[in-house]
């Protein structure tokens, strides 16, 4: 993503709460079952990666199925206890985010990273009518190990929020993964 100045960076984990599988502030994390995957779940005044705290909120407005493990032992994007564990959507169905408090005079770039082998194929995100298809699975069925997608330039609607759409892709076994999302407010 492009480097703004005064622009704030934000990282969220999805997944369990458990010691291995959590990251340490600035990280924000929506580890299972301390904050959930279920709608109203949310995390309230999101920190950026310089440690300054922002008044951005991200709430569960479309629930997860529930959270998974995952099978990519590696990454080259994101420290391994983020990668590890994800948030899934249930078959067939979309799991949303809400992004709230955004500024009307900046616009939100948004970079997702999904890894789990073995379980459906890819993952559709698409927040308003942008879709980006991110292949999960990786090569040899192992867990995608370091691809991400971009959907950036967003603007929020006039209530300040954006609708980020998390949804499975395929014909069979149609479940989406989320393990690492990452907002660029500029």
């Amino acid at each position: 993503m492009e480097v703004v100045p005064d622009s704030k960076t934000i990282q969220v984990d999805f997944g369990r709460s458990v010691p291995g599988y959590e990251m340490s502030f600035p990280w924000n994390g929506f580890n299972t079952p301390a904050v959930g995957h279920v709608s109203g779940s949310k995390l309230s005044e999101l920190s950026a990666i310089d440690s300054t705290i922002t008044s951005l909120d991200l709430e569960v407005t479309a629930s997860f199925d529930n959270y998974d493990s995952n099978t990519a032992a590696s990454n080259e994007v994101y420290p391994y206890e983020a990668t590890r564990d994800c948030f899934k959507t249930p078959d067939g169905q979309t799991s949303t985010l809400q992004l709230q408090n955004c500024d009307p005079n900046r616009t939100y770039d948004f970079e997702f990273y999904a890894t789990r082998g073995y379980v459906g194929t890819s993952t559709n995100f698409e927040i308003s009518g942008t879709n980006v298809i991110l292949n999960h699975k990786g090569p040899a069925n192992n867990g995608n190990i370091d691809s991400t997608v971009e959907i950036l330039n967003i603007s929020p609607d006039s209530s300040g929020n954006i609708d980020i759409n998390v949804s499975g892709n395929g014909s069979s076994n149609v479940i989406g993964f989320l393990n690492v999302l990452e907002i660029t407010e500029k």
